[in-house]
């Protein structure tokens, strides 16, 4: 019986482990224009706030668009801070050499930031981000050109789900009464 009762209790802390969510790949995409931009995917993506004239084209010294990325995940992250990757389309308006060079800076309510030439193209950034949202802030440095996307994705997996090893203590607990039941029983019978 004892070995029984050893051998049940070693399967029962081995499969007791913790079991984690796979892992959900959330995506949000910001289709600009020049009045605004529309938001598809999983998350919600507004413009905070923009420069002068047109959302989608920057258009000078100082000229800029902020938006938000934001998220809803089933189970709260509490602060967490989950990383993420930030696609954006950037397009040239001219490719005359007469045009000149494009420069832009952005940065995030996160504290990234980063500084470039603009070409026509996809520039990538990996990014943390804080209860679910992330503020970006593009600006223009001098020259004029187009944002046409900005897709943030993330991948979120959640907190461990502790169901089986609940339910796995509770059946320890179960057996372990009624082995004791039973040893009660046999010592009324002697």
């Amino acid at each position: 019986m004892r070995k029984i009762f050893a051998g049940i209790s070693v399967l029962f802390l081995v499969l007791a482990s913790p079991v984690f969510a796979t892992p959900v790949t959330y995506t949000n995409l910001l289709t600009f224009n020049s009045n605004g931009a529309v938001s598809s995917g999983d998350g919600t993506g507004i413009i905070e706030d923009y420069g002068r004239g047109s959302v989608s084209l920057l258009n000078g010294l100082g000229d800029y668009v902020r938006w938000t990325h934001s998220f809803t995940f089933p189970q709260d992250p509490d602060d967490s801070i989950i990383t993420g990757r930030l696609s954006l389309k950037l397009r040239d308006d001219s490719n005359s050499w007469l045009d000149g060079p494009e420069f832009a800076i952005g940065w995030t309510d996160t504290g990234a930031w980063t500084i470039g030439e603009v070409n026509t193209g996809t520039y990538n950034y990996n990014l943390s981000i804080r209860n679910g949202s992330l503020t970006v802030t593009l600006a223009s440095l001098g020259g004029d050109f187009y944002i046409d996307t900005a897709a943030f994705s993330v991948n979120y997996a959640g907190a461990p789900v502790p169901e089986p090893s609940s339910m796995l203590l509770v059946g320890l607990g179960m057996l372990s009464a009624g082995i004791i039941a039973r040893r009660r029983n046999r010592n009324k019978r002697s």
